[in-house]
């Protein structure tokens, strides 16, 4: 083979070689952070690119009240496009040097989904309650939105759940090494959303957000209006695996 020949072939492997690294890169991208992509590109080992250690977040716990009753043909496209919203919104800022972003994804449930504040991701502000909150009434907004295309003629509504407590993060000793956060703070945010059913009348057409009174007591002063205090004492109630807990903070949202 001439050496022309011989230099062509070389060249065309280059960039075969080239276009099956940048795809498979780019397949890589739909299952990890840009940060992660850029520690692996740097030699790290998956396992170290996003943190395993004890911490303590807020969870929030979001849940499409009596979504099975929606029978609008174009339901699965409004909670599809409801969720992907609400994803994108956790991530508006995220930084990966530092390592920030409003929330991070924890996984769907049902018809909702749960997130985390402040771990494995810091806050923008530095307050977990407070960023939290926020984000809260941000995956509201979105509902309203994206509910407008079912034209439904009762209110599309959600209950929202927020607890701060410990939270870890973890990758499985075996199988698929899929990042993964487990704690306190997960269970209770969805045990804290499910207090709706004691707050909320059966045909109320009204949205909730739900604190457990330690992420109220997080909050800025001028963030706690609005909410009242529900007493579980003088209900007679106590929330599940929170049996401590004398008393909560709602809001209804129209």
């Amino acid at each position: 083979m001439a050496a022309g020949s011989r230099e062509l072939v070389y060249l065309q492997t280059i960039r075969d070689e080239e276009a099956m690294r940048s795809h498979s890169y780019a397949q890589l991208g739909k299952i990890v952070y840009p940060h992660q992509m850029k520690m692996i590109q740097g030699g790290r080992i998956l396992e170290e690119t996003m943190p395993t250690s004890d911490s303590e977040a807020v969870v929030i716990s979001f849940d499409i009240i009596s979504s099975s009753r929606i029978q609008h043909e174009k339901v699965k496209k409004f909670l599809r496009d409801t969720f992907s919203r609400c994803t994108q919104a956790m991530m508006e800022g995220y930084d990966p040097d530092q390592l920030q972003a409003p929330a991070y994804r924890i996984k769907e449930v049902g018809d909702g989904f749960l997130c985390s504040v402040g771990y494995p991701f810091r806050t923008l502000s530095g307050s977990k309650a407070n960023d939290a909150l926020q984000l809260a009434f941000q995956f509201h907004k979105i509902l309203k939105e994206e509910s407008q295309v079912l034209h439904s003629e009762v209110p599309i509504c959600c209950g929202i759940g927020l607890a701060l407590d410990s939270i870890s993060g973890f990758y499985p000793e075996s199988g698929a090494k899929e990042y993964d956060v487990f704690g306190r703070s997960v269970i209770l945010a969805t045990r804290y959303e499910a207090m709706r059913k004691y707050i909320l009348e059966e045909d109320q057409g009204s949205s909730i957000i739900i604190l457990q009174s330690r992420v109220y007591e997080s909050l800025d002063r001028e963030r706690r209006d609005g909410f009242k205090k529900f007493d579980l004492r003088e209900h007679r109630i106590t929330v599940r695996d929170d049996s401590g807990a004398t008393c909560l903070y709602y809001m209804l949202l129209s």
